[in-house]
């Protein structure tokens, strides 16, 4: 079963994480992709469209179609339904992949970045 289900309440999410066997995105365009390393964190194998982002963020931990390719989609989700070694192999490496991303870190990232220049423009100004 194929449910679309559209915005959905950020308390809601993780329940729903839960109940999905794949995760399918196939957007052919996108910026970052949060909800990849939800699911990935969720335990979710993911079938991603082919692009530079979901690449950039799944690696190995997700199977890619071609855009705008509905059978190679369906391939790959049938891949995952039918063979519980490409599944497992592929939540195993979800999880080991969004250990990389952190809210914590990526905040303390922006505020040493931002202290930097800071620092640069004080310079600056005393010069």
């Amino acid at each position: 079963m194929i449910v679309e289900l559209g915005a959905i309440s950020y308390p809601t999410l993780h329940k729903l994480y839960t109940e999905a066997d794949v995760y399918v995105t196939p957007a052919y365009t996108e910026t970052f992709a949060h909800p990849l390393v939800e699911a990935m964190a969720s335990g979710i194998p993911i079938v991603a469209s082919d692009i530079a982002v979901h690449r950039e963020i799944c690696g190995r931990a997700a199977t890619y179609f071609e855009r705008f390719s509905p059978e190679v989609l369906a391939t790959c989700v049938l891949k995952i339904a039918q063979r519980d070694e490409v599944r497992k192999a592929l939540v195993e490496r979800g999880r080991s992949r969004a250990d990389d991303f952190s809210w914590k870190i990526h905040v303390e990232k922006i505020l040493e970045l931002s202290r930097e220049l800071a620092n640069l423009e004080v310079s600056a100004k005393k010069r």
